[in-house]
């Protein structure tokens, strides 16, 4: 078969073409591919960026709000006293003005009247407010809301807290002239009792009357609310931005400039997506930082809901919600906008490119036919060469006629494609990895707590971080550019600024370690700063402004202001104190000794610092021994490597040597060598005769002691004895008295009218009443002189024994802790003091359905028991009267009662070496506490 030669010419002007076709395709769909992810990468970042900076001008404007309903919250007392304060001397101006002009003209009586007719009709406060008056004795003078109580006494007038009000306010002004009086009150239409009330009450003079009004807290706390609502609703950002807030109870407070307060519950809100919008914004409030919501609603214009985002915030003090939102789908019509137009522009483009094209393929086909004539006259005289060398015989060696010249052209021409590729991959890389630093390198700038911020020639703010913004009370970068320090600070210091600032960019010099205060505009307090400036330069050297870095040191300030106060107190301490204090360094060199210290050794005037005490032996002779024992147990204490501790002998000029308890503290490096010594020194010279005279007399007390306690088991025998007969002797007329009445009713029953029957039960009563009393009084004498049987006691059983004797009444509830403990005791003591204090709180009940509990702790090393009622309760001030014997609170009359029960209780539990005490209020109930000491059983 023929073989089919192929020209070089014709072949290279193919593939020329078809290399140009391939390598544009290549090139087209690469471009177009690039530029596709370009612009998705674009439209995320744009979608990022814009939703991190709505983020954070929500997180911002929320805030504000929130740190203004706290400041409002935390102002409210004080805005109280100061409203009812102005009011009060308003009064007293009037009250005095109208003595002053009157008297000697009017009787006091008429001047009186006209100061009350002044005052009387006066409201303030959206006509809460009122004034009354009163007289030291504690008459209502005025009482413009409740006339009726004028001209009565209201001295007795009791707080819901029990506290008397016109007592207190009397005494008030007779100690300070004025004041404010904060106590508890009813109020109209409120449920409950407990209502603060702060009232400022101050003195008129003329006629010693008391001249004040009140507030309720709570309703100054409303107006506040108030207030905050109406200027909340006023605020506004951005296109159609907006505050919104509601309760944590999910009750609607204000929304888009309107108060929606008793709208009605919005608990159940919800999306069209199912998301409990209320409900999620609780949650993400209640974070401490707040949170953020993503929702759909619709907006004012449309019905239809769109995607948002809001920012919510809780207000723990007032319970509130606050929230600022956005809507998502404003950020996504922009990025479809960008997607638009930059598809436009790659059509654009290709278009473009699609011509381009056109005159690149038809001048690479008039180059490639131009360079195949060119090709094929030079194969033409390279083939009539070979032809020749054939044609002379000369050696022709195989040769491949595919063109492998152009085969390693096309070779070059990849490797040099893939080297740019590479160098297009790389720097891609390198400006990414440069976009992350300058990012990073802001964040760093951003979260430092010092300020850093550039200025130009001119004094104006270039840039600065926002530590800086936020702390000249300003949101966003934008807000500080062009602004100078006149438009923060007052004149006179941004002046100052304004001149280190020029001497720094006309020698250009640094300036290092300033410092300056200023006024810190987010929290209006002033702040120490240190200040570093350095001039900025361009690229040629030349200074264009200045860069600052100022860091906060107030808490450094005040750090060291409380160290030199401190420590002036701390020098003030030791030289008060009647102890020998001195300090040495390692060496045993005097540092530095207390008052007392210089005058018990005669140092006034004598240059002691830096010296041993070897050396001051040689200064004085009375002393030299002293110091030098000093000396040698400063040693001792260095070799104890910590505390030693003895006595040692002073000499003293006007007196016998004095004695003294001296402890040493040696310190050292962390290397072990010597750093200091500490010595503190007491004298105990009449403690040390104290002791021997202690030594003595208790000789003498123990021979005392046998002699009186032999003495008194004689004497507590007899009494015993005396006890007994008492008792037999005085029941036996109360029997008799029994049995005498018990046959005048059996006789005379029917002749006693209602008023004899009466007087019969009183009789018996009170025979009764004698009998419980002897009883007691011989139970009393008992307790202490005869010796029980102490033995384990389950409190759980003894405490259902002893309900069981008494048989509370039904509408009485009695409720026992779980696992009453195992006690050492005798069985009888015990279930006495629960039998009284549980029979106490039965009997005085005064209550429809009476609650007693019962408990206990385990308090180390005694039991701890209560008794808890809801009854009447008991003043303070009878608090150490109802332990004593044959004392009661209520008429014997009313309440059947010997006065003796919690007198056997008290010395019940102080034989056993306990304490009880009560805790009461008054119309809430008391709680009677007594420990009893953990006894081992024998």
């Amino acid at each position: 078969m023929k073989r089919k030669h192929a020209y070089v010419a014709r072949t290279f002007r193919i593939y020329m073409v078809l290399a140009i076709l391939v390598t544009m395709s290549i090139i087209s769909v690469w471009w177009i591919v690039r530029e596709f992810r370009e612009l998705y990468q674009e439209a995320d970042a744009i979608r990022a960026q814009n939703i991190a900076r709505q983020q954070e001008i929500l997180r911002s404007i929320v805030n504000d709000a929130v740190a203004y309903i706290q400041y409002q919250h935390y102002s409210t007392r004080e805005r109280l006293r100061q409203s009812i304060s102005d009011r009060v001397h308003e009064a007293y101006e009037i009250a005095w003005n109208l003595y002053r002009e009157y008297h000697g003209r009017l009787d006091d009586a008429a001047i009186q009247k006209m100061i009350k007719d002044a005052l009387r009709p006066v409201r303030f406060n959206h006509g809460r407010g009122y004034y009354f008056a009163i007289n030291m004795s504690g008459i209502e003078e005025l009482f413009a809301d409740r006339p009726e109580l004028e001209g009565k006494d209201t001295s007795e007038m009791q707080d819901t807290e029990g506290r008397y009000v016109i007592r207190d306010m009397i005494a008030l002004v007779k100690q300070s002239g004025e004041g404010f009086y904060e106590y508890t009150w009813t109020k109209p239409n409120a449920q409950g009792q407990n209502f603060s009330k702060i009232a400022f009450i101050k003195r008129f003079e003329p006629y010693d009357w008391i001249i004040g009004t009140g507030e309720y807290v709570d309703d100054v706390q409303a107006d506040l609310q108030r207030e905050t609502l109406q200027r909340l609703i006023a605020v506004r950002f951005g296109k159609d931005g907006y505050l919104f807030g509601s309760t944590y109870h999910a009750d609607p407070l204000f929304t888009n400039g309107q108060i929606t307060i008793g709208t009605g519950s919005i608990w159940d809100f919800t999306d069209p997506n199912g998301v409990k919008i209320t409900q999620e914004q609780l949650k993400a409030a209640k974070q401490p930082e707040g949170g953020f919501v993503y929702y759909s609603w619709k907006k004012l214009d449309t019905p239809t809901p769109f995607p948002k985002m809001a920012f919510v915030k809780g207000v723990p003090e007032w319970e509130w919600v606050i929230g600022a939102g956005v809507y998502l789908d404003e950020i996504e019509a922009m990025i479809a906008q960008k997607q638009r137009d930059l598809t436009q522009h790659i059509l654009r483009d290709i278009l473009s490119m699609s011509l381009v094209f056109v005159a690149l393929l038809g001048g690479g086909f008039a180059l490639a036919h131009s360079l195949g004539k060119r090709l094929a006259n030079s194969f033409h005289t390279f083939t009539t060469f070979f032809e020749t060398a054939a044609t002379n015989l000369t050696p022709i060696r195989n040769m491949p006629l595919h063109f492998t010249e152009f085969e390693r052209l096309a070779e070059s021409a990849n490797r040099m494609i893939a080297a740019r590729q590479q160098a297009e991959l790389a720097q891609r890389q390198i400006e990414v990895a440069l976009r992350e630093k300058h990012n990073l390198l802001q964040m760093l700038i951003d979260s430092t707590p010092d300020h850093i911020y550039a200025k130009d020639a001119r004094h104006r703010f270039l840039i600065a971080n926002q530590r800086t913004l936020y702390d000249l009370g300003l949101r966003s970068s934008e807000e500080l550019l062009g602004k100078t320090d006149r438009d923060f600070h007052d004149p006179e210091r941004a002046r100052r600024f304004e001149e280190e600032e020029q001497m720094v960019m006309t020698s250009g010099q640094i300036l290092i370690n300033r410092e300056d205060s200023i006024i810190n505009f987010a929290t209006g307090e002033q702040r120490w700063l240190l200040t570093t400036k350095a001039p900025l330069r361009d690229t040629q050297g030349n200074i264009i402004g200045l860069v600052g870095f100022n860091r906060d040191i107030t808490e450094r300030k005040r750090a060291e202001d409380a160290l030199r106060e401190s420590e002036e107190r701390l020098r003030t301490l030791i030289n008060a104190m009647p102890d020998i204090i001195c300090f040495k360094d390692g060496e045993g060199r005097w540092l530095e000794a207390n008052i007392f210290d210089e005058h018990l050794f005669q140092l006034d005037g004598v240059d002691y610092r830096g010296k041993k005490d070897s050396e001051l032996a040689a200064f004085s002779e009375f002393y030299r021994e002293a110091f030098l024992m000093c000396e040698a147990t400063d040693e001792r204490a260095w070799q104890a490597g910590g505390i030693s501790r003895g006595e040692e002998v002073i000499p003293r000029p006007d007196g016998p040597p004095a004695v003294f308890d001296i402890i040493k503290v040696a310190t050292f490096h962390p290397d072990g060598r010597r750093k200091g010594l500490v010595v503190v020194g007491r004298d105990i010279t009449e403690r040390k005769q104290a002791e021997e005279d202690v030594r003595r007399l208790n000789a003498e007390l123990e021979a005392r002691v046998r002699q009186r306690t032999a003495q008194l088991e004689a004497t507590n025998k007899e009494l015993e004895s005396f006890a007994y007969i008492v008792s037999h002797d005085l029941k036996a007329p109360l029997r008799n008295i029994t049995q005498l009445i018990t046959w005048l009713v059996d006789d005379y029953a029917k002749t006693f009218d209602d008023q004899g029957k009466e007087y019969v039960d009183l009789l018996l009563n009170r025979v009764k009443r004698m009998e419980h009393l002897i009883n007691g009084v011989l139970e009393y004498s008992r307790i202490g002189r005869i010796m029980h049987h102490q033995e384990p006691l389950d409190v759980n059983l003894l405490l259902l024994e002893v309900l069981d004797t008494l048989a509370p009444p039904s509408q009485i509830t009695i409720t026992l802790a779980d696992e009453f403990p195992i006690i050492v005791g005798d069985k009888i003591r015990v279930s006495q003091i629960f039998q009284n204090l549980i029979s106490n709180a039965i009997k005085f009940m005064d209550k429809p359905r009476g609650e007693i509990s019962i408990a206990w702790q385990d308090d180390d090393a005694c039991w701890q028991f209560s008794v808890t009622d809801n009854g009447p309760g008991i003043d303070a001030q009878h608090y150490e009267q109802i332990f004593q014997i044959f004392q009661t609170l209520h008429p014997r009359d009313e309440i059947e009662s010997t006065g003796i029960g919690l007198t056997i209780v008290k010395k019940i539990v102080e034989f056993y070496g306990g304490k009880i005490w009560v805790d009461s209020k008054v119309g809430a109930g008391s709680t009677f506490y007594f420990t009893l000491p953990k006894i081992i059983a024998a």
